[in-house]
């Protein structure tokens, strides 16, 4: 299994992709999704992989990503003794825990990861859940909960949201009608049209969560620039179609203020 680091002034985040595990085809290798066929052993010993990897919490908590706006702030009430936890349907996961790991599983939607002030978030971002506003939905949250900590008595100024936006599909490869284009472009105010390989009207994800942090007020923002559908290395629901597996993002406190 290869994987892409990256850190912000507060978090850390860990992008896998689907090589180094041990499924079968049409899951080969590396996959880590909920939401397959998989067989659970080698779901579960991938899983096991990424744990190694990551120099967060070996935590995971995550959501039932239903291509929606719903957020799901994570306070007490969980023990992080256990490996997985799914705080039932949403796309947006936010925590100031220091001993969870949010967990974005994908195969062409872009994984987001936010920080600020000692909070975290982990986002899902398809083209319903950018229209639906997940992103502007999840930045409220994390907002609102890193200057509640800092009300409590920190004396920090807060430093801004910072962004991280991993492998997704790009519009080479996103062919999408052009009316529906149109109704996003319209939502951010910005051009996210583009062209396929072979000149098709398409839909440029990064582009239009690029637009959505902008307006929002994110100015901190890394783009891994990776295109899912490109890179065999990644699964692909638009290049492999319905039935294939999921990498994940995992995004949690910086490593010196973690607990495992």
């Amino acid at each position: 299994m290869a994987w892409i680091e990256r850190s912000t002034r507060d978090a850390i985040a860990l992008f896998t992709d689907r090589t180094g595990g041990v499924s079968a085809a049409p899951y080969d290798s590396a996959n880590v999704g909920f939401n397959t066929d998989d067989d659970p052993p080698s779901l579960a010993e991938n899983r096991r992989i990424a744990r190694g990897f990551f120099k967060g919490p070996k935590a995971w908590v995550h959501a039932e990503q239903v291509h929606g706006a719903d957020v799901v702030y994570v306070g007490e009430g969980l023990d992080p003794a256990r490996e997985l936890y799914s705080v039932g349907p949403a796309d947006g996961i936010v925590t100031a825990r220091r001993d969870l790991s949010p967990a974005i599983f994908t195969a062409d939607c872009a994984p987001i990861a936010l920080s600020a002030q000692g909070v975290v978030a982990g986002v899902h971002a398809g083209w319903r859940g950018l229209s639906y506003g997940v992103i502007e939905r999840a930045l409220e949250t994390l907002r609102s909960v890193a200057d509640k900590a800092v009300i409590a008595g920190s004396g920090k100024v807060d430093p801004g949201v910072s962004a991280i936006i991993g492998p997704c599909i790009h519009p080479c490869c996103y062919e999408f009608p052009q009316d529906q284009i149109e109704i996003i472009a319209e939502k951010f105010e910005s051009r996210v049209e583009g062209r396929t390989s072979t000149g098709r009207p398409s839909l440029d994800i990064p582009g239009a969560v690029r637009a959505a942090l902008k307006r929002a007020g994110v100015s901190a923002i890394d783009d891994l620039d990776v295109c899912t559908s490109c890179d065999k290395d990644y699964f692909s629901h638009r290049r492999d179609g319905p039935v294939t597996g999921r990498q994940v993002m995992l995004v949690a406190l910086s490593a010196g203020d973690v607990t495992e």
